[in-house]
């Protein structure tokens, strides 16, 4: 059994906005709140890090990125990248054709950084049924059992809207999630994935790099039948007009979101919200995308502007809701949750007032909320110091 009690910093956890502590045991949250709660119940057993004064949050979690046609050292990279840039969990779609490349970039991953989380979506894009079975049967081995490959799951599968009605028979007899391409269009992919909810209750179903376009918008009628039907909902964070293949790795992570030729994500976000819409933000038909910091800061002061509380939820728990996680509090830092925990170095911490007609920053203990950097405008982004696993 190991102990890790972090004391002397600020914990972000709804447990206790106050919280300066934290106990993790076996890779698990057990125990938030004070220094000197902590330091009582340490014993000999327990290893203790002072933060400092640090900011301990959940680890970002991407919510879907495509590595169909990456090389190992391609897609090795891309880990490294987010890893720095304080993500852990990663939902990636590949092929029967990538899964080689992929094993071998997380067994190098594994060496230098311990256990990654991957949530394998399996490409079923023009893949006959027979074929998709028999590469379930294939995966399994590699996912499941002794001889798994460490941190894999296989979670879904991932078909265009037209393929959505076979595929979902498929992933409801193997107990997969349906992911369904939202990328060519929304209205067509929301109606395929609300169609497989009448006559499939309770196969898991999500959407996957949604955009809203004055073409094809993702209206609030649209939201509130998502909702209603359980149908959870991953947009898009990258530029339409993007050229990945010129696309710098840095360049991609302090990228803006969203374009000029469609909606905000600050503007879709507050509007699902609003409708009750499950929401994870940094799901893309690309590989690379805005990094979580420089996201959350720019939704925020986005003239639609969401608060930094739901922008950064939506980056974390809401990531783990939209591949189904059997623990719903997973992407928070509370008791019994999976420690992936980042902790940060930031300027001044804050919270943003609830009241929506308020744009400021307060510090306002009354507010009952717990604290996260300061984001103005200007402000600078936290820089990461630790990524804590179980595994490391």
């Amino acid at each position: 059994m190991s102990t890790r009690i972090f004391v002397d910093g600020s914990v972000y956890s709804p447990v206790d906005p106050y919280a300066t502590a934290m106990l993790v045991e076996d890779g698990f949250v057990r125990w938030v709140g004070s220094d000197s709660g902590a330091r009582s119940i340490a014993d000999e057993s327990a290893t203790i890090t002072e933060l400092d004064g640090a900011l301990l949050t959940p680890a970002f979690a991407r919510a879907l990125a495509p590595v169909a046609g990456k090389e190992a050292p391609e897609i090795l990279d891309y880990l490294q990248a987010y890893r720095a840039a304080g993500y852990h969990t990663h939902t990636l779609i590949a092929s029967m054709e990538d899964v080689p490349d992929l094993v071998s970039a997380l067994s190098y991953y594994s060496t230098e950084h311990g256990t990654p989380d991957i949530r394998l979506i399996l490409n079923a894009t023009g893949v006959e049924t027979d074929e998709l079975i028999s590469a379930i049967k294939a995966l399994r081995p590699l996912t499941e059992g002794e001889r798994a490959v460490k941190g894999l799951q296989l979670v879904g599968i991932f078909v265009a809207p037209a393929e959505a009605p076979a595929a979902a028979q498929v992933a409801e007899d193997a107990a997969l999630l349906l992911s369904i391409d939202a990328s060519t269009g929304f209205t067509t992919a929301a109606d395929a994935a609300l169609a497989v909810r009448e006559s499939r209750p309770w196969l898991p179903i999500r959407l996957d790099a949604a955009i809203s376009t004055p073409q094809d918008p993702i209206t609030d009628e649209y939201l509130t039948k998502l909702a209603e039907a359980r149908i959870n909902l991953g947009l898009s964070v990258c530029e339409p007009e993007e050229d990945e293949a010129n696309n710098d790795t840095v360049q991609a992570l302090l990228a803006h979101a969203g374009g000029e030729a469609r909606e905000s994500v600050a503007s879709v976000a507050r509007r699902a919200n609003a409708a009750g819409t499950s929401i994870a933000l940094g799901s893309d038909a690309k590989l690379y995308a805005p990094g979580a910091w420089s996201l959350i800061r720019e939704l925020v002061n986005d003239e639609h502007g969401i608060s930094a509380r739901s922008a950064f939820a939506a980056l974390t728990r809401g990531v783990y809701r939209l591949a189904h996680e059997e623990n719903p509090f997973t992407g928070q830092l509370t008791p019994d949750t999976p420690a992936y925990v980042a902790q940060w170095r930031v300027e001044a911490l804050m919270v943003q007032a609830p009241d929506s007609r308020v744009a400021s920053w307060s510090t306002d203990p009354r507010a009952r909320i717990p604290l996260l950097p300061a984001l103005e405008e200007d402000s600078t982004l936290p820089v990461l110091e630790s990524i804590y696993t179980e595994s490391n």
